[in-house]
């Protein structure tokens, strides 16, 4: 009897005891669930703070933005009050972006400002945009609309295309199966002039020959050389191009003899005969075919024709002359240079070198006008 006993008592004992250790391994798990709901509600007062901030920075950046509109406003209804029609358009195009440019091959141009503009292909693209900022609102929309914005593509006058798209502010005209000679002519007027900065009444666009005319290649350099320009009696910027390639030369820059390095200004590229840069794009990513986005002679080397460096500065080619340098006689094409309409200088390159002579406006000559020449000199290097 006494023997039972002892055996129920060591029964209850063990089950007590599995008992504690089930409530002891409850009690763990209760502790880390509470630990991890606890980290979670943390984190959640995290993204909360976050949200709140972006949130709070949101609505900032749109007070901020409609009180730059609501300045906008009142400043075109102080111009409208206190201006002429001109003065007013002219505030207004500062305000949105604006843009024409004709497209042919693989190439893009900026429309020319004035006179003719010649290409090799038998087709190109005309396009023009007006694009106002979306986050300006109907009032200021009508605003534009009343200096003119709305009917400008109809101040524009063309022959007939052979596909023409017109959509929310913007023009495509496409003409196709040019022959040699073939010239097509557009006639702005006085509004489209002001608006996309157009010099000429007339702007012809004239499809050439390319076997009669020579390349902007063909005035760079096609053999090694270094090119010094001398910008006054200290200061000095040499370009020494050493690897000539079928599409691309590879050169250094030094300035007063250092090197200067530049990410993207380590090639002068060659698309179709024009020779320019191709900057703000990854140098792994550009092949054959990647347009030039500055030129700094341009495909084909004509009388009269216009490229542009910037919306500020554009060049047109002059003429050919023949300049003596050290007692040796080479063949240049002048190059003039604008800014803004105002002739600044000339830039003289040489058959086969590139650049020999550059000259510019002294700027302390005003009124008077008068030229200086920036000293070159170049060596040609043994290959």
């Amino acid at each position: 009897m006494k023997k039972n006993h002892i055996l129920i008592i060591v029964a209850l004992l063990l089950v007590v005891g599995y008992l504690l250790l089930q409530l002891n391994e409850m009690k763990l798990h209760y502790e880390m669930s509470y630990l991890n709901l606890t980290q979670i509600v943390y984190e959640l007062e995290e993204d909360k703070m976050t949200l709140n901030n972006t949130v709070q920075d949101f609505n900032t950046q749109t007070l901020e933005q409609a009180s730059d509109i609501q300045s906008l406003k009142d400043m075109l209804e102080s111009a409208f009050i206190e201006y002429d029609y001109v003065t007013t358009n002219r505030l207004v195009m500062d305000m949105i972006d604006i843009e024409a440019y004709i497209e042919t091959g693989d190439q893009r141009y900026e429309f020319p400002r004035q006179g003719e503009f010649f290409i090799t292909e038998d087709h190109f693209t005309f396009h023009a945009a007006i694009r106002i900022p979306p986050l300006y609102d109907d009032e200021l929309r009508q605003s534009f609309e009343g200096v003119g914005l709305n009917p400008l593509f109809r101040t524009i006058y063309y022959p007939k295309a052979s596909e023409r798209q017109e959509k929310d502010r913007e023009l495509t005209l496409t003409y196709n199966d040019l022959d040699i000679g073939d010239r097509i002519q557009f006639k702005t007027t006085g509004s489209f002039r002001s608006a996309f900065n157009i010099e000429s009444e007339t702007i012809t666009i004239i499809r050439v020959d390319e076997s009669k005319y020579e390349s902007g290649s063909d005035y760079f350099a096609s053999k090694p050389v270094s090119i010094t320009e001398h910008f006054d009696e200290e200061n000095k910027m040499t370009h020494d191009y050493y690897e000539i390639g079928e599409h691309e030369i590879s050169y250094k820059t030094f300035y007063n003899g250092h090197e200067y390095e530049d990410y993207y200004r380590s090639k002068v590229y060659i698309r179709n005969g024009a020779v320019g840069y191709i900057d703000n794009v990854d140098p792994n990513t550009i092949n054959d075919t990647t347009p030039l986005n500055i030129v700094i002679l341009p495909s084909m080397m004509i009388k009269g024709t216009e490229y542009h460096q910037s919306k500020e500065y554009y060049s047109v080619v002059h003429e050919k002359v023949i300049l003596s340098i050290d007692g040796v006689e080479y063949d240049c094409i002048e190059i003039k240079r604008y800014k803004k309409e105002k002739y600044i200088g000339s830039s003289y390159y040489a058959m086969g070198i590139g650049l020999v002579k550059s000259t510019q406006l002294d700027q302390l000559s005003i009124p008077e006008i008068k030229l200086v020449d920036k000293k070159i000199e170049f060596v040609i290097k043994e290959e």
